[in-house]
């Protein structure tokens, strides 16, 4: 995949990989340990959200949004995500913000059933149900669909 360089400057695309070639739900934890570190809460597995008003919970906003999305202003909504991407299309943020709702509602059910579990455990718990729940829509759901039931029992 390719993307034209950033601010849409007039120029030859660039090759990019913005997160792993593995169905490892890098989208939503990042690709580098940094990057996934940072978003964490750090409390009972969960990852970091932004709370509205009636209490919904949405991606965090990004700490500096010139720097991380395509914007002039500070003011501007920007998230913050395992994938940069994030910020290009409203479609792509509804889908992180499902995935990282899911993780927070599977620490939350592991909290409540195994309570001598500390905050990392909780976290890589969640993280490797998702991760499944991922592989498990992309091969059973997504893949018959797009490939057909036929080819996709040839090569599964």
């Amino acid at each position: 995949m390719t993307t034209l360089n950033k601010k849409c400057r007039l120029g030859p695309a660039e090759q990019f990989s913005a997160v792993t070639h593995f169905l490892d739900a890098s989208f939503v934890y990042g690709s580098e340990q940094l990057l996934a570190d940072s978003l964490r809460l750090r409390q009972g597995g969960l990852l970091k959200t932004q709370k509205t008003k009636d209490g919904r919970h949405f991606l965090p906003n990004s700490k500096e949004p010139t720097k991380d999305c395509d914007v002039e202003s500070e003011d501007s909504v920007c998230y913050e995500a395992g994938d940069g991407r994030v910020n290009q299309h409203p479609g792509v943020a509804i889908i992180h913000t499902l995935f990282l709702r899911e993780h927070n509602r599977i620490a939350g059910i592991l909290q409540g059933l195994n309570s001598h579990w500390d905050d990392n455990r909780l976290y890589l718990e969640a993280k490797r149900i998702v991760i499944a729940i991922w592989q498990h829509i992309t091969y059973i759901e997504w893949l018959p669909l797009v490939l057909g039931e036929y080819f996709v029992g040839d090569i599964l």
